[in-house]
């Protein structure tokens, strides 16, 4: 075999690519549907014991020293060095049995490399561990990082770095000069796999296979991850001329321009993908190049991977199919509870450099629905807010209804005040046509109502109580009907009253409180009874959000909806945005959050 590494790499990759991709698919999806649901409840339970509702810069240290929090993230971070040690294992034996020109199958190479991977947690080789966590981010830039997510850092995040920046810095060389020192290191599991040998032989036979050849690998290493990400650019070109090429055919036929939308977004996802599985692979099969090729330079005996041992029992290689499966059925279900959360808000980290902006629709989608009704939360709904502000008021026979003026005459026509009706009074009217006649059907909804459509749907609710001075025991009401609905976890519970705040955490002090402030003075964060702010849009600064942000507690603004206004809230880190203007919002956070070139794209070549 020629000393080629580029051509060496080739051919391992696809000697066994049928192996090596279904390996790679399959180690994704349990890292993706089993590994960070649960990593996810493990986190949000962890904040949840160690009482930090919202972890800023300011908090952050206090947080992760804390024993239950410092546990975990060690037990994690190990757990995720062992994943990868399989992963790195698993690729070496196929890299190996390719070098040989020996076919494997998935069981077999899954199989080989757990029995391998058994004598690199032995103690004495403990430290390898420690190794491959330390050097798995300086083997993997490229496309994972960069080209494929196309995320930009959040303004926030890049005015720390820059106030920082002499720290960052001094912090990011000396990462990658003791990645560089560990880089004589690396061919240490290929030692630990393939020849059996513990790793502080492994690290010796490493440095004296690389023997000055260190600068020159790296290169060769970067060389190669340059070539796999211009392949990568190349393939998207290709796609993207051909595309626009058929777009200019087709620009009068809408259905077949359509259909070739369709078509951009299948082939787009499906070269991320094969470029996703194929990226991490490709580093360690260069790395496997090098290792038979100096290995061949200095004379060194190469040895297959003992598998045959491992693999007499064919009885169990024949059950493999059946584990794969069930993997996958798991996996299933895993990726469901994980869209769960996602969807409900539950996935959602309350943690400031990665929580997004969220958008509150004001009385439902008020514009296009008249406010407050269920034809307004449901258009909220299909417009993707990620939760349904509502107002609600207290009848004379103390039911909780949804509404936002106490009198009754500019959205239902008549001069009454809502205590001043029973619930028989006041349920037909009409409270549509005041916005269109087409609503004429629409009336004052109950709370319970409400809850039971949100539990449905899987919608967040602000349920803002706006007392009268006529009701009684409205407070214990509203807490009673989230308890009975088991909502505590999806809803907040808001008022301009302070005191309403405090009555709540006398009632139940397991739902979340929002003071909702327009104007006021002195120190915001002094309200022990509010679990987190909304203020008005006009008194939100840069300077009162890091204030609350360093207090752990979140900070919405109300009302914004001008485009300008809106850039300016998400720029500043507010954690939501209360809008009359739910898509223009949504719109605007995804823009200024992201850089989706595929999006781009298509938006581009639709107009």
């Amino acid at each position: 075999m020629k000393d080629n590494y580029l051509k060496n790499t080739w051919n391992m990759i696809f000697y066994n690519f049928k192996t090596f991709m279904c390996f790679e698919f399959l180690f994704k999806i349990i890292i993706s549907f089993i590994i960070m649901p649960i990593t996810i409840s493990v986190f949000n339970l962890i904040m949840k014991k160690t009482g930090y509702s919202y972890i800023t810069v300011e908090n952050i240290s206090s947080f992760v020293w804390n024993p239950v929090t410092f546990t975990f993230v060690v037990c994690l971070l190990l757990f995720l060095a062992i994943i990868a040690i399989f992963d790195l294992s698993t690729m070496i034996v196929i890299f190996d049995e390719s070098y040989h020109k020996n076919k494997i199958s998935l069981g077999e190479a899954i199989k080989v490399s757990f029995a391998k991977c058994k004598n690199i947690f032995k103690f004495n080789n403990i430290l390898s561990v420690f190794m491959i966590a330390f050097m798995i981010p300086f083997f993997n830039v490229g496309i994972e990082s960069n080209v494929i997510t196309s995320l930009k850092v959040p303004d926030f995040v890049l005015n720390f770095f820059v106030r920082n920046q002499e720290k960052f810095m001094y912090g990011m060389v000396f990462y990658f000069a003791l990645a560089i020192l560990l880089f004589s290191w690396v061919f240490s599991l290929h030692y630990m796999i393939i020849e059996e040998k513990n790793f502080k032989n492994a690290r010796r036979c490493s440095r004296e296979l690389m023997n000055r050849h260190q600068l020159l690998d790296l290169i060769e290493l970067a060389f190669g991850r340059i070539v796999f990400i211009l392949l990568f650019i190349l393939s998207l070109g290709i796609g993207y001329l051909l595309l626009i090429l058929l777009h200019k055919i087709f620009v009068y036929y809408k259905i077949a321009k359509s259909t070739f939308v369709m078509v951009i977004w299948v082939l787009l996802v499906l070269t991320l993908l094969i470029f996703m599985i194929l990226s991490n692979g490709v580093s360690y099969a260069i790395i496997s190049s090098l290792f038979y090729k100096h290995k061949k330079q200095n004379k060194e005996r190469i040895v297959p991977v003992k598998r045959k041992m491992i693999l007499r029992n064919k009885k169990n290689n024949e059950t493999f199919p059946y584990f794969a499966f069930i993997t996958i059925i798991i996996s299933m279900i895993g990726g469901s509870f994980l869209t769960y959360q996602l969807v409900s808000g539950q996935a959602n980290y309350n943690i400031e450099f990665l929580k997004e902006t969220e958008v509150t629709a004001h009385r439902g989608a008020s514009v296009k629905y008249p406010e407050n009704t269920m034809a307004a939360f449901v258009g909220a709904k299909n417009m993707g807010t990620d939760w349904i502000e509502l107002d609600v008021q207290q009848t004379k026979d103390r039911k909780v209804i949804v509404s936002h003026d106490t009198n009754l005459y500019r959205t239902a026509g008549i001069d009454a005040n809502i205590y001043d009706l029973t619930y028989d009074e006041l349920k037909d009217l009409d409270v549509g046509s005041f916005l269109d006649p087409k609503y004429k059907d629409e009336r004052i909804p109950l709370l319970s109502e409400v809850l039971e459509f949100a539990r449905e749907n899987g919608i967040r609710l602000n349920i803002e109580v706006k007392p009268t001075g006529f009701d009684v025991g409205l407070e214990e009401q509203v807490v009673d009907l989230i308890h009975k609905y088991h909502y505590e976890d999806l809803c907040v519970v808001s008022s301009q009253a302070y005191g309403v705040l405090e009555n709540i955490k006398s009632f139940s002090d397991d739902i979340t409180t929002l003071y909702i402030v327009a104007y006021f003075e002195g120190n915001l964060t002094d309200y022990d009874a509010a679990d987190a702010y909304s203020v008005e849009a006009l008194n939100v600064t840069e300077g009162l959000v890091h204030q609350v942000h360093a207090k752990g507690k979140e900070i919405g603004v109300w009302t914004a909806n001008m485009e300008e206004d809106i850039n300016e809230f998400i720029d500043i880190n507010v954690d939501n945005i209360t809008t009359d203007n739910i898509e223009l919002c949504k719109e605007l956070i995804v823009k200024r959050r992201s850089s989706n070139m595929i999006q781009d794209f298509v938006n581009t070549i639709w107009k």
